[in-house]
């Protein structure tokens, strides 16, 4: 099997993969502490509504304890406790109630759908996702809050380093694209070159036993394009003494074989065909 290059549509796919890839992984990347801290908000939310309900469903007060301290939440009447995760890094608490212990900030929600209000902010260190508690409705609402912008450093320019670690990769990535093109020519040029082989080899078969009797010869030509052609007939052994049932004369198979070569990128290079062919048997 003959080795070919790759053609422009392949290189192509993979270069627009390539920068598909550059794109939307760092994208990624960026995205997921952000995308921790709202599910860690969302959890807390989706805890004080359940609390809300509660109250109003069986007619109590509920409560929510946070506790900044140890960066977790407990409920109240049943005291189940959640730890916040990893990336939430400070959780801030706003309430109307008194804190309890000094430090632990609580909401309540009453059985009139009512509560106590106040506010929570958990921060990432550069991010931030609040939620609010309204304390006339007992709404909860998750609020979407922007950290505030970075100072902006003052541009600078390159130093020597990323210039010369720049141009290595620069060297490297035309490198391979230079081969991935030669190879492309390279696949182009062969299969021109074996498709005019071929065309040659058939023009010759289609010439023996018309333009060139059909008896055991061996004929080589060339042409002015570098193509080198050989016709080789020899009688095939498995018929030798046969005759055909039916045929007025006696028949004789014959081998008839054709090769072309060229020389391509200092390799030689052939295509062979052959076939059967009768022809009538020489008189004894």
């Amino acid at each position: 099997m003959r080795t070919r290059g790759f053609t422009l549509i392949e290189m192509l796919v993979v270069l627009a993969i390539i920068a598909m890839a550059l794109t939307v992984v760092p994208s990624l990347l960026t995205s997921l502490p952000g995308a921790r801290l709202r599910a860690a908000a969302d959890g807390v939310a989706a805890t004080l509504r359940e609390l809300r309900t509660q109250a109003i469903g069986s007619g109590t007060s509920t409560a929510l304890l946070l506790d900044p301290a140890s960066r977790s939440y407990a409920t109240l009447p049943d005291g189940a406790r959640h730890t916040l995760p990893d990336t939430v890094k400070t959780m801030d608490v706003t309430t109307t109630a008194p804190l309890v212990n000094g430090s632990v900030g609580i909401v309540r929600f009453f059985a009139d759908g009512t509560a106590t209000g106040g506010a929570i902010t958990l921060h990432d260190g550069g991010r931030v996702a609040g939620i609010t508690i309204d304390w006339l409705t007992g709404r909860v609402r998750r609020r979407r809050r922007r950290a505030p912008p970075r100072p902006i450093r003052r541009d600078r320019g390159f130093t020597l380093i990323e210039v010369l670690v720049a141009l290595a990769i620069l060297a490297i990535t035309m490198g391979f694209a230079l081969r991935i093109f030669s190879g492309a020519l390279a696949s182009a040029a062969d299969s021109e070159h074996q498709q005019a082989a071929l065309t040659l080899a058939e023009a010759v078969l289609a010439r023996a036993g018309t333009e060139i009797a059909l008896h055991q010869d061996d004929i080589a030509g060339q042409t002015t394009d570098g193509f080198t052609w050989r016709l080789q007939m020899t009688q095939d052994d498995r018929t030798r003494g046969c005759a055909v049932p039916g045929c007025a004369a006696p028949l004789r198979a014959m081998r008839v074989q054709v090769s072309v070569g060229w020389v391509e990128q200092r390799r030689a290079r052939q295509v062979q065909l052959s076939t059967l062919r009768l022809a009538p048997a020489r008189e004894p």
